[in-house]
């Protein structure tokens, strides 16, 4: 199990994280105190960026959307990213703290890790949260999506870039179809 810590801030847009700027690298502590880098973007998937501090209120509930939009939209297949993962940066020196709030939150599913408030302005991976939590969506490339999207902006989002477009209430006509074009649906 690797863990990785996600910082989170309040949805309002940022200059300098705005949508279409690139994301940069940066080290985190893991739950068993070794150190890893992050290179951004993630291994070829739609990564979401969390920042956040241990002890705020909400980030229970918040925690609990994420892993539920984790469990569907992981293993989904996209048109051009490999999956979709979940960073999570804690941010503090708590670490019995943290390491509770993991387990009590059951974020084994997200790379969790833990790194120190930062000093004189400095960000993190180029990101310079100034309210906590803070959320970066990026796409393979790096580029930056969407900045605090709600739960339901994010399902929207990671939806439009799946191969297999959720079916819709007001669906009429074809009810599936294969991906070889020249293949008929036979029904029964």
């Amino acid at each position: 199990m690797m863990l990785l810590t996600t910082v989170s801030r309040a949805q309002e847009a940022v200059p300098d994280e705005g949508k279409g700027s690139a994301v940069r690298t940066f080290t985190v502590t893991l739950a068993d105190n070794s150190s890893k880098s992050i290179n951004l973007p993630w291994q070829n998937r739609l990564t979401l960026l969390r920042i956040w501090k241990p002890g705020m209120e909400g980030n229970h509930r918040r925690h609990a959307q994420l892993r539920s939009i984790s469990e569907r939209y992981k293993k989904a297949w996209y048109k051009t990213a490999d999956g979709f993962e979940i960073v999570t940066l804690a941010v503090g020196n708590d670490r019995k703290q943290w390491k509770d709030l993991l387990t009590a939150d059951s974020m084994s599913s997200f790379l969790n890790g833990q790194v120190m408030e930062p000093q004189n302005g400095a960000g993190f991976a180029g990101f310079q949260p100034d309210s906590y939590p803070y959320e970066v969506l990026m796409d393979e490339k790096g580029t930056v999506l969407a900045v605090n999207p709600d739960a339901k902006a994010l399902e929207g989002l990671l939806a439009d870039r799946k191969i297999f477009q959720p079916a819709k209430r007001t669906l009429t006509g074809t009810l599936a179809q294969s991906l070889n074009r020249d293949e008929a649906f036979r029904n029964g």
